[in-house]
């Protein structure tokens, strides 16, 4: 599906969205994209959602108030607390239209201006 200027907010995830993380997580091709387990139950999602871990920050792409993307960033420890890891999705109907761009500009900015990371 082609959309063309398409109104994105990129903001921190809320526990609300976990509905839009759960049909998100759910698309064949995140699924396929990801090293995410197919046939996630919408409750495990939930409490993902819920319960983010210290030292993993979680951002969110949304058009018309759907949840169309998600990334997370975890923070290394120790010596190695310059560096994260990164892990992105987006839902397939907005692939290709610069939501995944968008999610990894926001994570740069973070990345480097507030959590103190280097590349």
């Amino acid at each position: 599906m082609s959309r063309k200027n398409i109104d994105v907010t990129i903001r921190g995830q809320e526990a609300d969205d976990w509905e839009g993380i759960a049909a998100l997580r759910n698309c064949p091709g995140v699924i396929h994209g990801t090293l995410q387990l197919p046939y996630q139950s919408r409750d495990m999602v939930r409490e993902k959602v819920e319960n983010v871990p210290p030292g993993r920050y979680m951002i969110v792409a949304v058009v018309e108030e759907q949840v169309v993307g998600q990334l997370g960033i975890q923070v290394e420890t120790g010596r190695r607390a310059h560096s994260a890891h990164l892990g992105m999705m987006v839902h397939d109907d907005f692939q290709g239209q610069g939501i995944g761009s968008a999610l990894l500009m926001a994570a740069i900015d973070l990345a480097e201006n507030w959590l103190n990371l280097s590349r």
